[in-house]
């Protein structure tokens, strides 16, 4: 990684502290995705500690990054007639910026998970980023995200 750096060194202009930066912030953003630090594995004599602008300009890039499937566009089509309400009430707010925090409950398989990947697929396709996070149940295990480890809570 650092010889990539190297080889396009005239053209960034990066001193050789620079570049054992942009290799540390490289390794830790594979780690991070994987749910380890840097810091853990002692690679240097220094704690590394990415700028809060870059965690920020990471975060986002990862999230406009995430794949839309084609299927969960196409999936619109068989929402039932909750889960249409649902969707435009959800989306209009997203796309006025409105703003928002919505709860959509009901009991095992009513299609709340279908809901949400649908809304997700046209929000992403927007350009927009979606968070979707689950305290607990079914929807957790697929959505990654649990609000407690988002939002610190």
């Amino acid at each position: 990684m650092s010889e990539d750096f190297r080889k396009i060194q005239d053209q960034l202009d990066l001193t050789e502290t620079q570049i054992l930066h942009k290799v540390l912030e490289g390794i830790n953003d594979t780690l991070e995705a994987l749910g380890r630090d840097i810091n853990e594995f002692h690679l240097v004599s220094f704690n590394y500690v990415a700028s809060e602008f870059e965690r920020h300009t990471r975060e986002i890039a990862a999230e406009k990054n995430i794949p839309i499937p084609e299927e969960d566009l196409h999936a619109i089509n068989r929402l039932n007639a909750e889960q249409s309400e649902a969707f435009n009430i959800i989306f209009n707010c997203a796309m006025l910026n409105k703003g928002g925090l919505f709860f959509v409950d009901g009991p095992g398989g009513t299609g709340k998970s279908f809901l949400y990947k649908v809304l997700l697929a046209h929000i992403r396709a927007k350009g927009f980023i979606g968070l979707v996070v689950a305290s607990s149940g079914i929807a957790s295990s697929w959505i990654f995200r649990r609000s407690d480890c988002t939002f610190s809570i």
